[in-house]
Formats: structure tokens, C-alpha cells, sequence
């Protein structure tokens, strides 16, 4: 934290001046990043929905990989575990959330319906990430190849099946193509240049967050009589997990606002995709053993927890439901329903109170 290193400590009040300026300039840059990955969708004719599984799913799961590669590095790769699944849970929040955004009615029908392929990818990805959690843990002697053989079928799997959604999409791109003599608004090399700086703007930014919840992690709370140290576990989970996907959130509600709904729901599926991917990534760093091992096994919650989410989103995009509860469409109220329940188990079961 910035505090540390002028104060050489860190007080609590530095929590409150630090996050929401790094938060401010993920606002900024998640705007631009909305604006130019819709430019470069239409330029390149590849259209919202493709740009937002690749382009900006990858870029607002960038803090992600900062955090799993410091994990690894600094000898706590639980916490690689912990992040992807509690950012799955929150990307999923987010079409909640949305859903809010949007007003009456809910936001599930606006959705193209070929946005349940990279839904369905996954929540296959995630239940495999699950199994191989489960798996490693029971087979003992052989933990680290029964990982090692998880991690490959997963990459694998994802490879093909972006191939898979790629191919959709290039095909749906084929039938709609116009030909249009208008000048396009945004050059293509100005949107992939400011594209770019943006993007390093996110990752900055998402890297002084990073740095700002482990601090928070071994800060003593008081409350009252009783003090609370949350821990890497918690922190890793939910905190961390909320702040590495604050560019989801904030690229999400600045695409939906441009009109752009498919591209932020694409990107929140994308992510998850990405997310779980990650795993297998830094399992191939981990020496003599199997990231799956470090697995705590209140970690099951949030992962559990973020399937249920994922299937719960997909049923409302077959479903289309038109009508409305409290603003919002059923998919959305028992996704945030979830989403809460979930954060009161995982905290019950993991946050250590003296």
C-alpha cells in the first residue's frame, strides 16, 4: 500500500483513501474499455457478443492472474482456488445487478440465446475444477498426477470449446454482414491503440487492489470486545474475489448502458471460462505437487456455490420469463439470494473470531 511505503504502516484509514481512487480509475478505464471493445466488435465485424468472451474477458480477468501468479509465488497458492471461484460467484452477482440496472422486467430475455454455450463451458470447466478437488484429495500417493490430468482435460476443453463458440459466432457474423460506405466513427487503430492503454490502466489498478486486500487480510479488526482477522482464506475468497472482478462490474454496467447487453453478459461468462483456467495454469508451477491439494475444504462452498449460479442463469435464459418481482425477474432475485447465502456460510465456516 501507498500508506506503507511513505508511513512505514499501515493504518486503517488508508483503506478508505487508497481503494476508492484505484477504484475510480477502474471506473474510468472499464468505460473506455466498453466503448472501444463495442468499436472494435463492429469494426472487425465480429460483432458484441465475440468481443466480449475474448477481448474483454481476458483483460477484466487479468487482476486474476496478478493475484494467482503472486500466490504461487510467495508460497500461498490456496488462495489460487479461492479467487477463481469467489470470481465466478461475483461475476454471476453482476447479472443480478443488471438485472437492477435495466429497470422492469427481467434481463434474461433481452440475452441472445447462444450465450448458453459459453455459460454451459463454464459451468463444465468449474464442476470439473470441483471434481479434481475432490478426486486429489482421496487418491493420496498419486495427487499430483491425478492434478496434473485434471488441469490438462481442462485446458483442453476450453481450447475447444472457444473454438466451439468461435464458430458460432463467425457464422452468425457471415449472415448479417452488410457492406457500408460510411467512415466507422472510432478508426480501427485508434480503438485497438486506446483499447491497449486502457487495458494496462485496469491491470495497474486491479495490482494496487490486490495489494490493498492482503494488507486487509492480516488487519485486526475490533468490534467491540472481540477482534476479527479475516485471513488469506476469506480475503482470498470474497474479498479479493470482489475486488479482481471489479472491472467485470464496471465493464458490464458501462456496456449495458451503451446498449451493448450481450457483450457484458458475454463478458461475465467469459471470465468464468477464463477464471477456471487459471488453475491449471498455476498448477503447472507448483513443483513435487497439486495445486488441488492446498484446497481447503470450506473452498467447496463458493465453488459449489458458483455452478449453482451459472445453471441458475441458464435456465433463465431458456425460460425467458417476462414477468417481474420486485423489479427484477426470478433468475435474477435467487441469483442474488444465492450470492448472499453463499458469503454467510463461507464466512461462518472460515473467518476466525477471538
Amino acid at each position: 500500500m501507498i500508506c506503507e511505503l511513505i508511513l512505514n504502516k499501515v493504518y486503517g484509514w488508508a483503506f478508505f483513501i487508497e481503494f476508492p481512487i484505484a477504484a475510480l480509475v477502474i471506473l474510468i478505464a472499464g468505460m473506455n474499455l466498453s466503448k472501444y471493445g463495442d468499436a472494435i466488435g463492429s469494426l472487425t465485424g465480429l460483432g458484441q457478443t465475440w468481443v466480449g468472451l475474448t477481448l474483454l474477458s481476458v483483460v477484466t480477468s487479468l487482476p486474476e492472474l496478478v493475484v494467482n501468479i503472486s500466490s504461487v509465488a510467495y508460497g500461498v497458492p490456496e488462495i489460487v482456488l479461492g479467487n477463481v471461484y469467489g470470481s465466478n460467484v461475483f461475476n454471476i452477482f453482476v447479472i443480478g445487478v443488471l438485472d437492477i440496472v435495466q429497470g422492469h422486467g427481467p434481463i434474461m430475455r433481452q440475452i441472445n440465446i447462444r450465450q448458453i454455450l459459453p455459460a454451459a463451458l463454464g459451468i463444465l470447466l468449474s464442476v470439473l475444477g470441483i471434481l479434481a478437488i475432490v478426486v486429489v484429495s482421496i487418491v493420496g500417493d498419486v495427487a499430483s498426477q491425478m492434478g496434473t490430468f485434471f488441469s490438462i482435460v481442462i485446458v483442453v476443453l476450453f481450447l475447444g470449446g472457444n473454438r466451439m463458440i468461435y464458430s458460432l459466432e463467425t457464422r452468425k457474423a457471415r449472415r448479417t454482414q452488410q457492406v457500408e460506405d460510411e467512415e466507422p466513427v472510432i478508426p480501427k487503430s485508434k480503438a485497438f491503440v486506446m483499447f491497449f492503454i486502457n487495458t494496462l490502466f485496469i491491470v495497474g489498478a486491479g495490482i494496487w487492489l490486490i495489494n490493498i486486500a492482503t494488507e486487509l487480510s492480516e488487519f485486526p479488526i475490533l468490534l467491540g470486545e472481540r477482534t476479527i482477522v479475516l485471513g488469506t482464506t476469506f480475503v482470498g475468497t470474497i474479498v479479493l474475489a470482489a475486488i479482481t472482478s471489479l472491472p467485470e462490474l464496471v465493464v458490464a454496467i458501462s456496456s449495458f448502458r451503451m446498449g451493448a447487453v450481450n457483450m457484458a453478459v458475454a463478458n461475465l461468462f467469459g471470465s468464468c471460462g477464463f477464471n477456471v483456467v487459471l488453475i491449471p495454469m498455476m498448477d503447472f508451477f507448483i513443483k513435487g505437487a497439486s495445486i488441488y491439494q492446498y484446497a481447503d475444504s470450506t473452498l467447496l462452498i463458493p465453488a459449489t456455490m458458483s455452478v449453482i449460479m451459472m445453471t441458475i442463469a441458464v435456465m433463465g435464459l431458456i425460460y425467458r420469463s417476462t414477468k417481474s418481482y420486485l423489479t427484477m425477474g426470478w433468475d435474477g432475485l435467487l441469483i442474488f439470494f444465492m450470492y448472499f447465502l453463499g458469503n454467510y456460510l463461507f464466512f461462518y465456516t472460515s473467518v476466525a473470531v477471538r
